[in-house]
């Protein structure tokens, strides 16, 4: 053995036993991580533990915002949005269909209510009426299934339609919901932004006092000048950003005319504010 092959011995031995080392500390690792996991599990509640997709869900997740306005905007929203009456009238033609499709399966029955009179021309005082009536029933058995086919397949319908009136009731009262959060953090964004405009107004004027007196530079001036028409243009973003949420929550509750929608329109406009005390 030459001197080299002598040098990768060690090594080689060395490498072995970190491999074996490793494998070991994985395997022990592993196991102790199972355990843990294990008596993890048994600290679970039960009801956690067994709880799946159909788990029970709060209903009633409006109340959790105690807010008088918000619930009102949502009972508005189930009785006025568009979306919903549609899906309405959608659920009562699904009902009609089931009616039509019973009443083929039953007997059907018809009456019928004749009245005649006629008189000589030699005697035209004395006539002779008829009267007559006649009643009819028929049947037609189901033989191969196809109107009990036909109210299956309406009850089925009904069913969607009905499952997805619920679905689209709950999506509009979170959309309304959320839209309202919107409205209410825009018309606070345009209240505080009118407050920085009539600061930042108050700023300018002395500004121009000051320079008129001399004690700043003109350049100085022109700087609150800008800032003063950067503030009223964020103003004016800000409240078409608020009319843009104000119209979004009016078309889901479906009421254009809502006073209480209408608040940000008392606030004063970025023309009149030049003017303000």
């Amino acid at each position: 053995m030459n001197k080299r092959s002598a040098r990768r011995a060690p090594l080689a031995a060395s490498a072995f036993a970190i491999t074996l080392c490793l494998t070991g500390c994985a395997s022990i690792d592993t196991a102790m991580l199972e355990a843990q996991v294990e008596a993890l599990s048994e600290d679970i509640p039960t009801s956690w533990q067994t709880a799946s997709d159909g788990a029970t869900r709060p209903q009633n997740w409006q109340s959790l915002f105690d807010d008088r306005l918000l619930n009102g905007y949502l009972s508005k929203a189930a009785q006025n949005n568009l979306d919903l009456e549609q899906a309405a009238a959608r659920v009562r033609q699904a009902e009609a269909s089931i009616r039509l499709s019973k009443s083929v399966l039953g007997p059907s029955v018809n009456a019928d209510l004749s009245a005649s009179g006629a008189a000589p021309l030699s005697d035209l005082g004395d006539a002779d009426d008829a009267f007559g009536s006649s009643l009819s029933a028929r049947w037609d058995p189901d033989l191969f299934g196809a109107n009990r086919a036909g109210l299956r397949q309406a009850e089925a319908l009904f069913n969607l339609q009905d499952a997805n009136t619920e679905r689209l009731r709950r999506v509009v009262m979170a959309q309304t919901a959320r839209a309202y959060i919107q409205t209410v953090e825009a018309d606070q964004q345009l209240r505080l932004a009118v407050e920085n405009l009539s600061f930042i107004e108050e700023t300018k004027r002395v500004s121009e006092a000051r320079f008129q007196a001399g004690d700043i530079a003109r350049g100085d001036l022109a700087l609150a000048e800008l800032e003063y028409e950067n503030a009223a243009a964020a103003v004016e973003t800000q409240a078409l950003a608020t009319r843009s949420a104000r119209r979004a929550l009016s078309i889901l509750i479906g009421d254009f005319g809502d006073d209480d929608l209408a608040v940000a329109d008392a606030l004063p406009k970025p023309a009149e504010l030049g003017s303000m005390p």
